[in-house]
């Protein structure tokens, strides 16, 4: 299900959840400016992290079937999707460069997630934080290229049942971070 509307002047809004006949599950829902000066946008709520180049793509926009395994194991099968807030900026040069950072909760599955209760005392968030610039220069004809560099540090809090009794008896408590390039050519 989809969901997407123009709230007013100078914001629209979408959400989009997953629905079968057991359940339901809220996968984003987000508001974002479209009218601030000097080419800044700002978005919040749940939304897919614009690291990358298929992060913030929803699985069904994807050109193959499966996830590229790094985001699979590091990020789960959602990938980097949270509750957050995200500034860009699009500069005003006669080539696409934007440049963005995010602030997330960081309720990821797997690499920024808070496993646990107490004695683990789970950090209060934002606890994730990501940035990352993107550049495309003009080319003649039907080309078109993206290169793009993209960085992420946050917390990660796990409690482990280390003799298998029921009781946790060891606790992680540390910070995460990846860092990567992406680059993508298509010809027409």
């Amino acid at each position: 299900f989809l969901a997407d509307a123009a709230l007013g002047e100078g914001f629209k809004g979408s959400a989009i959840a997953a629905i079968d006949l057991d359940s339901a599950e809220l996968e984003t829902a987000e508001m974002e400016t479209t009218a601030l000066p000097y080419g800044l946008k700002l978005r919040g709520g749940k939304f897919y992290s614009d690291f990358g180049y298929i992060n913030a793509q929803h699985s069904h926009q994807w050109d193959f079937a499966d996830q590229p395994l790094i985001y699979q194991l590091c990020l789960g099968s959602h990938g980097l999707n949270d509750k957050g807030l995200q500034l860009s900026w699009l500069a005003p040069t006669p080539f696409y460069l934007l440049a963005g950072m995010e602030v997330f909760q960081g309720e990821n599955e797997l690499m920024f997630a808070h496993h646990g209760e107490a004695p683990l005392s789970q950090k209060d968030g934002p606890r994730v934080g990501v940035g990352w610039l993107k550049f495309a220069p003009e080319l003649p004809g039907g080309h078109a290229l993206q290169l793009g560099v993209f960085g992420a540090t946050g917390v990660h809090q796990e409690e482990h049942d280390g003799n298998e009794d029921g009781v946790p008896d060891h606790w992680m408590d540390g910070d995460s971070s990846f860092w990567g390039g992406d680059f993508v050519y298509k010809f027409n």
